[in-house]
């Protein structure tokens, strides 16, 4: 494999907080969460290692690891470009993250900065959120994956609403590609709709039993020196208990 050529640029590294240095590609560790956070373009990757082999990879795009970890937080593409164009040493920039959540955060923004985020990519972003529905601080958070991705707080909770209530296929189709977030709470709501309109028609049944049973009772009391008393009373308790049957359906 070759090296790769360090470029004689005036002033290279200067104002910048994070230095910037070659690392051997074999020195670099891949954690299976960070690099599957993004789907791959094949066709950008051979257009990236098309461009290592003419030029070398620049510096003003290192590929930029979890310091102290030697982990690769972004560059994936680059990285598996470096690899295929046969180099053994890369540029890359170390920084310091507070946690696993914080380097997929940079992911993400970096991301955002790029292009806009896919179905997939909004989901991950989405498990960020507290688990817990309602929960305190789950607002804020929001504002700040909305502020650190480039994307809505709107679409963050559609995102949100697609992992707790689609199904697993809708769920699937979303992380495939075929269909987008907003398409998915649409599919959500329609899967919603005969549900909620059966609840209504057994609302207003058992509304309409309770009526009935209220005007047999009433009836009844203006009959009460007279032996059809007993039937109007025997109606109403059937109606009540109708009544009660309907509450006791679950749903």
């Amino acid at each position: 494999m070759a090296r790769l050529a360090i470029q004689s640029t005036p002033g290279f590294n200067s104002g910048k907080s994070h230095s910037i240095r070659l690392m051997r590609l074999s020195d670099i560790k891949i954690d299976p969460e960070f690099s599957k956070l993004f789907s791959r373009n094949d066709k950008l990757k051979n257009e990236i290692v098309k461009s290592i082999k003419a030029n070398g990879l620049y510096t003003d795009e290192p590929i930029v690891l979890w310091k102290g970890e030697n982990i690769l937080a972004d560059g994936h593409t680059r990285y598996e470009a470096s690899i295929e164009a046969g180099l053994e040493e890369v540029w890359v920039s170390e920084r310091i993250f507070e946690s696993r959540e914080d380097v997929m955060l940079y992911a993400f923004e970096r991301q955002a900065i790029r292009r806009n985020l896919s179905g997939p990519e909004i989901l991950k972003i989405a498990e960020m959120l507290p688990k817990t529905r309602g929960k305190k601080g789950e607002g804020r958070a929001a504002e700040r994956l909305a502020e650190l991705t480039g994307v809505s707080a709107q679409t963050i909770y559609e995102g949100q609403k697609v992992n707790r209530e689609a199904s697993p296929e809708v769920i699937q189709a979303v992380k495939n590609g075929d269909m987008s977030v907003k398409a998915a709470v649409k599919a959500i709501r329609e899967t919603k709709k005969p549900a909620a309109t059966a609840k209504k028609d057994k609302l207003m049944e058992l509304n309409s039993s309770i009526k009935t049973a209220h005007n047999k009772v009433a009836e009844a009391l203006n009959y009460v020196a007279d032996s059809k008393c007993i039937d109007m009373l025997s109606d109403a308790i059937n109606c009540l208990k109708a009544a009660e049957n309907l509450l006791a359906i679950p749903g």
